[in-house]
C-alpha cells in the first residue's frame, strides 16, 4: 500500500486534528522513497507550538510531535528516504547559520550538523552501502562533491570541487 507516481493511485489524506497550517515542508518536503511517508511542519493548536511529525500516508498514523518553537527559524523539513530520520534545517538565534537537526520518528534528536552548506544545495538519497545521506557540493571543503551520513555524520569526499549550484537524487 504505497503511493505511485506510475499508476496515479493516491491515498485520501485526512489531516490529523489538533493542527493548523500544516505543510509538508516549506522548499523541500521529500516523500519516503515508497512515497508513504512525510513530514509535517504544523502549528498545535493546543499551545500554538510550531513542531514537526513524521506521518505515514498510507496508514494514516502520525508520529509524535517535534517541538521546534525553540528556535528562531525554521526553513524546512523533510523525511529520510528509508523512513528512519525526519530532517530539519533550523537557526537558532536570528545571528545564527542555519543547521541540519536530525531527529528519530519518535522526535529524539540524532545528530546536529552545525556547518552551515555542508552538503549544501543537495538532497537525500541511500548510497550503495544503504546508508541514508545527505548529498551536494560542501563549502567547507573547497566546493567538492560529498555525502554525509544521516546516522552518524561521517563525511566522504567523492567528487572534484565543481561549481554545481544545486543537488538532486
Amino acid at each position: 500500500n504505497s503511493v505511485s507516481a506510475m499508476s496515479g493511485a493516491r491515498p485520501v489524506v485526512s489531516p490529523p486534528t489538533g493542527y493548523k497550517s500544516a505543510d509538508s515542508g516549506v522548499n523541500k518536503g521529500n516523500l519516503s522513497n515508497d512515497g508513504g511517508m512525510a513530514a509535517v511542519v504544523a502549528t498545535r493548536t493546543s499551545d500554538g507550538k510550531e513542531v514537526a511529525f513524521a506521518y505515514d500516508i498510507v496508514n494514516a498514523s502520525k508520529y509524535p510531535d517535534i517541538d521546534l518553537s525553540g528556535f528562531y527559524e525554521g526553513d524546512w523539513t523533510t523525511i529520510s528516504r528509508l523512513k528512519r530520520y525526519v530532517i530539519s534545517y533550523l537557526r537558532k538565534t536570528n545571528s545564527a547559520d542555519k543547521q541540519r537537526f536530525i531527529f528519530t520518528l519518535d522526535g529524539k534528536l540524532v545528530q546536529t550538523c552545525p556547518e552551515y552548506g555542508r552538503p549544501g544545495h543537495g538532497d537525500f538519497m541511500v548510497d550503495s552501502d544503504g546508508n541514508e545521506i545527505g548529498i551536494g557540493r560542501s563549502k567547507y571543503d573547497n566546493y567538492t562533491f560529498i555525502k554525509r551520513r544521516l546516522a552518524d555524520s561521517k563525511i566522504t569526499v567523492i567528487g572534484k570541487r565543481n561549481k554545481a549550484s544545486h543537488t538532486s537524487a
